[in-house]
């Protein structure tokens, strides 16, 4: 049984400017100084650079289910590696339930059931396949655009 949610969210900026102001001043006619409305040789640079970046990010997932596992692997200090998988099949359409872990004898109940917050390094994998699975993601090259595509 898994109930798991979370959110995060970040925002950056940045910002940067800079110039360069090189003037040199207006000649000199006959002991005069020419009047310096604007640079005889002279240059002006300027340059800025802005960015601004926002993402959020929201999952919630909601798992209950029951399993059977078997132990593959018993550790030195008793503790068992288990493996287990469920197929459910209907309609030509494929749910797959994965899930392995770590289990400490003392956590087995009298039922031979293990509650799935008393596995260590759980991994759980849930997957579907067929005609639902296949129509809730994008074809094969949209998603192949959005990796190559630069902008």
């Amino acid at each position: 049984m898994e109930n798991i949610s979370g959110s995060g969210s970040a925002n950056s900026s940045g910002s940067r400017d800079s110039s360069v102001d090189l003037d040199f001043p207006s000649p000199t006619i006959m002991g005069k100084q020419t009047p310096n409305k604007s640079p005889i040789a002279g240059l002006k640079a300027g340059s800025k650079n802005n960015f601004k970046g926002t993402g959020k990010t929201d999952r919630k997932a909601k798992l209950i289910a029951t399993i059977s596992a078997r132990v593959v692997k018993v550790y030195p200090n008793g503790n068992l590696f288990i493996v287990g998988k469920k197929i459910v099949k209907i309609n030509e359409d494929e749910q797959i339930l994965k899930i392995s872990g770590i289990v400490k004898p003392t956590y087995i109940e009298q039922d031979n059931s293990v509650l799935s917050d008393r596995i260590s390094d759980m991994y759980v994998e849930y997957n579907g396949k067929g005609f639902i699975a296949d129509n809730q993601k994008p074809g094969w090259l949209s998603r192949f655009l959005v990796k190559i595509w630069p902008f």
